[in-house]
């Protein structure tokens, strides 16, 4: 026992990790797809992409999703020429259409799909989608177009001698040219799809609804019964050899009707008795339509006869029938309301949520667009910022090369002025030395004249030299000049370098405050639809809230209907019984020792109601009825029924007391002081009246419900019929009591003593009439 709790733990784990395991390949398997519509190199396989999508919600059954893709994959294959591809989409675009009830765009789908298939000679998608069209016209109320396309389907059956398909258009021609009213039309293609039908094998009952059809139309629209009556017969012959006693019993009301309009009374009343006794063995709702049509027709034959008793019995019978249908087409009109209200606010809602995608797609096709364009003229940005490095690092180059030039100049311009001041140290030195020769040679002159000349020459030459020397200094400087020059123009460029990589500094800023555009731009976008989705959620919210009170609504009228149910059975049963028959499906009959069994009969009533219409009779019997039940509800005494002019009722049951005599005598004369008043009134008026009998008798009996169709709560035993021997043999206007009733209640009330009277096997029984309570 304990291995097999854990096997079944062990397998719904593993039941769940599949499932689950199977969801999340499914969320991979969209997100892959999302990502490969993303990614899509080309338009060629954007499509794909776009359809395998559309496809992937097709199966989630989420079809306004699966319409955006599509329709998009649909117009880039047109765009393209991509018929085969372009033909897939439309299908499915047609079948998700249909699917949302946009039966417009679904055959507007499917008219383009059928010019492709023609352009492509595809014989068996031409005759579908011709069937298809037929299909959604009619949905659509569209009957002429609905025919043009079965007549096309005729010429493309006949051939192939498809007479399977041939017997259902010509049907449907039929049926359609009946909706247009043409009935001698209809009339043609439905014998033809007889003709056709009958030399098939296990077509009974489709030969027998055509031949109803024809039958139908004949009698109500071409005025021919005769002839209607000659396919109503071949349809019965033909419907008896099938379960199907609904359509047995609707044909026999035709044939009844036929006879009748022929005032052929005997045939048309046992062809309805007929149709009525077939739809006792009927469930279906639609067996009420056909004992309606019954009813109706046999209170008019007995109305003809001047037999009015009978047919106020079946008028009445009628009239609860229709009753009881007109309140399901009620609801099944209230149901058809709302699923036709849903249908439409779904409509309305999928058309809006459409046109709010395709509006949101061409803004992201706009934003998608811009941002291409923005990335292109940035790619352009990043080539003219590519050259401007390269330039830059070029006017590094030039720069460092420059400053490598400087530092050369600025060394040879130091060695020159060391150079210098050597020589300017030297010339002093020479002067010294000269100052100290000349004071020598003064000394010395006539000693060393010879010396001192040569000296002098010396002394020329050197000063020759230095003044050599001062030249090529002279010259140096006008060099150190020239390359002072020189760089002056190297930090020229250097300066435009400088200039150059300001306004390249100028155009990254720019790029950065372009970016940051874009990205306020992407993000006012997110926010936008970010606000669509939240407006989108409201408009969810509301439809829930909407559905929420849909349901409301639905569960109150649910509670209503329960209400009507329970008051109409407690109006037809007692409480407990009702009970135990909700419970238990069925009720025990129960015995009860001690019960006053009431009987009225109404003396002259098939006198007037041969004076008064089936109308007014039912009205007066209804007048008098209630007030009746409303003694018998305040005496708490229990109607059992009513059956033509007699009613009857009980004290007693279905809870049990000891008062019940005295009550039922007080309900009884109450009535009878009623029936008084009534007579007065109507005798005033110049109005026919009659009288009423009314007889008691106390004893016990069985009460209950047997059988198990049409319950109806009721009482048997001796006692029932001694009560009603009470009524038969009382006095209108008077309360006539039996012997042992009276013995309950000859304290209570003022009788008189009428005699003896013979009951079935009770031999000689006391009466008595009760005149007032003492």
């Amino acid at each position: 026992m304990m291995y097999n709790k854990i096997r079944s733990i062990f397998i719904l784990i593993f039941l769940c990790s599949t499932l689950l395991t199977q969801a999340q390949h499914t969320a991979k398997g969209l997100e892959k797809l999302l990502k490969g519509l993303n990614q899509a190199p080309d338009q060629s396989t954007r499509a794909v992409v776009l359809h395998r999508l559309g496809l992937w919600y097709e199966r989630d059954k989420n079809y306004e999703k699966e319409i955006q893709y599509l329709e998009d994959a649909y117009n880039i294959e047109r765009k393209q020429g991509n018929t085969s591809r372009e033909v897939t989409n439309l299908e499915h675009l047609a079948y998700a259409y249909q699917q949302l009830g946009l039966y417009n765009d679904a055959i507007d789908r499917l008219e383009h799909l059928l010019t492709l298939y023609k352009q492509q000679d595809k014989q068996e998608a031409i005759v579908q989608t011709h069937y298809d069209l037929v299909k959604l016209h009619k949905l659509n109320h569209a009957y002429k177009k609905a025919i043009q396309h079965n007549k096309v389907l005729i010429k493309l059956y006949t051939p192939a001698h498809h007479q399977e398909a041939l017997v259902k258009v010509y049907a449907d021609l039929g049926f359609l040219h009946q909706q247009t009213g043409k009935a001698e039309q209809a009339v043609q293609y439905y014998v033809q799809a007889s003709k056709l039908n009958l030399g098939m094998a296990g077509k009974t009952n489709r030969q027998a609804d055509l031949l109803m059809n024809i039958g139908f139309i004949h009698h109500r629209a071409l005025n021919a019964p005769t002839k209607a009556q000659d396919y109503y017969t071949r349809a019965l012959y033909l419907k008896q050899k099938t379960s199907d006693v609904i359509s047995q019993a609707m044909l026999y009301n035709e044939l009844a009707q036929v006879e009748y309009d022929k005032n052929n009374k005997k045939p048309a009343e046992r062809y309805t008795k007929k149709a009525l006794a077939l739809t006792q063995q009927s469930s279906k709702v639609t067996r009420y339509s056909v004992q309606a049509k019954s009813y109706q027709l046999l209170a008019k034959l007995h109305a003809k006869d001047k037999n009015h008793s009978t047919s106020t019995v079946y008028y009445a019978q009628y009239l609860l029938v229709q009753q009881v249908l007109d309140s399901l087409v009620r609801v099944k009109h209230k149901a058809q309301q709302k699923q036709l209200k849903k249908i439409q606010y779904n409509q309305r809602k999928t058309k809006s949520r459409l046109l709010t995608k395709e509006r949101r797609r061409s803004r992201l096709q706009d934003l998608i667009l811009k941002q291409e364009n923005e990335i292109n003229a940035l790619k352009i940005k990043e080539k003219e910022v590519s050259l401007l490095k390269k330039e830059r690092a070029l006017n590094n180059e030039k720069v460092k090369n420059a400053t490598l030039e400087k530092d050369k100049i600025q060394q040879l311009l130091v060695l020159e002025a060391q150079k210098r001041l050597t020589a300017q140290q030297k010339a002093v030195a020479e002067r010294q030395k000269m100052i100290t020769e000349k004071q020598t040679l003064e000394n010395e002159k006539k000693q060393q004249a010879i010396e001192a000349i040569e000296r002098e020459k010396k002394l020329q030459k050197h000063k020759l030299e230095a003044s050599q020397k001062t030249q090529a200094l002279q010259q140096k400087e006008l060099e150190h000049e020239k390359a002072q020059g020189r760089l002056k123009d190297y930090l020229f460029v250097l300066f435009g370098a400088v200039i150059v990589l300001v306004l390249m500094g100028l155009v990254s800023t720019v790029r950065s405050r372009k970016k940051l555009q874009v990205k306020n731009t992407l993000l006012h976008d997110a926010n936008n639809e970010i606000k669509e989705q939240q407006e989108e959620i409201l408009v969810q919210n509301e439809e829930l809230h909407h559905r929420n009170e849909e349901i409301e609504a639905q569960r109150d009228a649910i509670e209503v209907e329960k209400n009507k149910s329970d008051r109409l059975l407690l109006n037809i049963l007692p409480y407990a019984t009702a009970q135990e028959l909700k419970e238990k499906g069925n009720a025990t009959p129960q015995h009860y020792p001690k019960v006053s069994v009431l009987f009225t009969d109404f003396k002259g009533f098939t006198k007037l109601a041969e004076k008064l219409t089936p109308t007014e009779v039912i009205a007066e019997l209804n007048y008098c009825f209630s007030a009746f039940d409303d003694i018998c509800q305040k005496y708490n005494i229990e109607k059992i029924k009513t059956i033509g002019d007699a009613y009857m009722a009980a004290g007693g049951i279905p809870v049990a007391n000891d008062t019940n005599p005295i009550d039922t005598i007080k309900a009884g004369l109450e009535m009878q002081t009623f029936m008084a008043q009534w007579k007065t009134n109507k005798e005033a008026q110049g109005l026919p009246v009659w009288e009423l009998r009314l007889g008691i008798h106390t004893g016990e009996v069985v009460a209950g419900v047997v059988g198990k169709n049409k319950f109806a709560y009721d009482v048997w035993g001796d006692t029932v019929n001694l009560a009603a021997r009470m009524e038969s043999s009382g006095a209108p206007g008077m309360v006539n009591i039996s012997g042992h009733t009276y013995q309950l209640i000859k304290d209570q009330f003022e009788t008189t003593y009428r005699g003896k009277i013979k009951a079935k096997n009770k031999g000689e029984v006391d009466m008595y009439f009760v005149k007032a309570t003492q």
